[in-house]
């Protein structure tokens, strides 16, 4: 009886400290207020994740873009467009039925048929609604995708200035503008793009004000007496790290909100990127390019404008779910009917909360990062394999003690030729590779081009502990298995690759080390594989030398 006392005690023990560490994470952090609740200008984009820019026959129906404007008029009283087709036409008409102003734009690319067709389209809408048009952007970061020459840009502006009478600009990041300055003598205005996130030596958030301040004396110093608008900038609040820039809700409120009070401070004109988060350029950008807006791609506000803000609002439902999957893990442990060391017990329930947390942000990340339903299922095989670490720590915690020997690749590929009941053997051996597999593949595109891909850390936290556990009592050790020493190469390979592109990012080391809990394992079996691979050059250059 008294044994049972204390493993419920235990149980609520480590309930009580899971709950903390979840209130923690969600408490709600003092921010500044944006002043009367207003921002100055949103870019706005309102396509689809079906609807692609590129596409020509993406058209945007109008009445998406009336409820937008119409929702958009309580937190600003202006939004910048891209283009003047694909329905967008539509875009100053509106804004001047909700008393608002755009900033038109007009996508030029190296197309000249595209861009003539962009110019007639954006002149048009300017001339029917004037006084909703207060800039028109000839161009953005064509510069900077070296889809045209200065030379080239100074020509289409010149075009569009002899077809209107309204201001004109041109928009790209900064450093263009100060390796091009002689466009700025076309333009009424120079509109820069500041985004901290996105610098070559990517910026925090706690240094991103001081920077962008910084930047903007720099473009006004190149520019005196010019007007100067910050046309984009922003922070995206889902997806990778960048060195020390970390995306999140509460970083993306506290850069909005600290950026509007120092836009109001230093007398900044600015446009934020963006009104709604776009789905579609996860194609293009990873999951981070998806997640700048303002308001989701549901139409729902992110976060308020004022007061405090939490990163995780939702905490006590995953408090919860932790708990129940805890007492589910508990309950196993019982059915198994073992006794086990009180030790065991708090082990099994932290392990419960612990795998919870990692189901709950794994689902998360399905959701902001999926595309279509391939990105759905890869975000699902990753789910399935936390799902098989936890179990195969489950098991290690309340089994005998004596891990099972797992499966080599010809064993599950003859199971598979004639499958039965699958055992431990088979399982454990599906983990083993599925995990050496994935690890092997992500860090090697990590180490080859990273820029736009996430870290799969709630995927393989728990099967690379559980390797790990399970590896050192592992019976079959001295057999060959050359498939995973391979893997195991490529990852011992690539994660000092992966590091050095990364410089101090604590989410690229906490994959890393993951990937390395993965291949340490399989470390003897990639040595042999790697004396193998030497022995036979040396053999092959021993041949070649005999030959006459």
């Amino acid at each position: 009886m008294a044994s049972r006392f204390l493993n419920l005690a235990l149980f609520i023990a480590v309930a009580v400290v899971a709950a903390g560490l979840w209130a923690w994470a969600g408490r709600p952090v003092a921010l500044p207020d944006v002043p009367d609740g207003r921002l100055r200008c949103l870019s706005y984009s309102p396509f689809s994740e079906n609807e692609l820019p590129s596409d020509p026959d993406s058209v945007v129906p109008r009445q998406r873009i009336a409820a937008d404007l119409k929702l958009l008029s309580g937190y600003t009283g202006c939004v910048r467009t891209y283009s003047a087709l694909h329905g967008l036409s539509a875009v100053a008409e509106l804004a001047a039925a909700n008393g608002m102003e755009v900033l038109l734009g007009i996508w030029i690319g190296s197309n000249h048929a595209d861009n003539a067709r962009e110019i007639e389209a954006a002149l048009a809408s300017a001339a029917a609604h004037p006084q909703a048009v207060r800039g028109i952007v000839v161009g953005n970061e064509v510069l900077l995708r070296r889809e045209l020459t200065a030379d080239q840009l100074m020509d289409v502006i010149r075009k569009v200035r002899a077809g209107t009478a309204l201001p004109v600009t041109y928009a790209d990041v900064w450093e263009f503008w100060l390796r091009n300055p002689q466009v700025a003598t076309l333009t009424d205005f120079v509109t820069v793009h500041i985004l901290p996130f996105w610098e070559d030596e990517p910026i925090a958030v706690d240094h991103a004000q001081a920077h962008l301040g910084a930047i903007l004396d720099k473009v006004r110093g190149s520019f005196p007496g010019k007007p100067i608008l910050i046309g984009e900038t922003g922070w995206p609040s889902a997806g990778r790290s960048r060195e020390g820039a970390v995306p999140g809700p509460l970083n993306q409120a506290r850069f909005v909100r600290e950026f509007v009070v120092m836009a109001g401070e230093r007398g900044m004109d600015y446009n934020l990127i963006e009104a709604f988060d776009q789905p579609w350029k996860r194609r293009n950008e990873g999951t981070v390019g998806g997640h700048w807006g303002i308001f989701d791609a549901d139409r729902n506000p992110k976060f308020a404008l004022s007061g405090p803000v939490s990163d995780l609002p939702s905490w006590p439902l995953h408090a919860m779910a932790t708990t129940l999957l805890s007492a589910a893990f508990a309950l196993w442990g019982v059915t198994t009917g073992r006794r086990l060391a009180p030790w065991r017990w708090a082990a099994v329930a932290a392990l419960g909360h612990v795998a919870g947390a990692v189901f709950v942000f794994q689902i998360r990340n399905v959701l902001a990062a999926g595309i279509g339903p391939a990105g759905l299922l890869l975000g699902l095989g990753g789910l399935a394999l936390a799902a098989g670490g936890a179990a195969a720590l489950l098991h290690r915690l309340t089994g005998d003690g004596r891990p099972a020997r797992p499966a080599t690749a010809p064993e599950l590929a003859a199971w598979l030729r004639r499958p039965a009941a699958p055992g431990p053997e088979l399982w454990l051996g599906a983990l083993r590779l599925a995990t050496l597999f994935g690890t092997a593949s992500v860090a090697l595109k990590l180490a080859l081009d990273p820029r736009y891909l996430d870290f799969p850390i709630f995927a393989y936290a728990l099967p690379a502990a559980a390797w790990l556990l399970l590896a050192p009592g592992g019976r079959g050790g001295g057999e060959r298995r050359p498939e995973e020493g391979w893997l195991a190469i490529v990852i011992l390979l690539s994660v000092p690759v992966g590091l050095w592109r990364e410089g101090v990012n604590l989410e690229a080391w906490a994959w890393n080390i993951i990937a390395l809990a993965v291949a340490w394992p399989a470390r003897r079996q990639a040595w042999r594989e790697a004396a193998r691979l030497f022995a036979l050059g040396r053999r092959v250059e021993a041949g070649g030398a005999e030959q006459p």
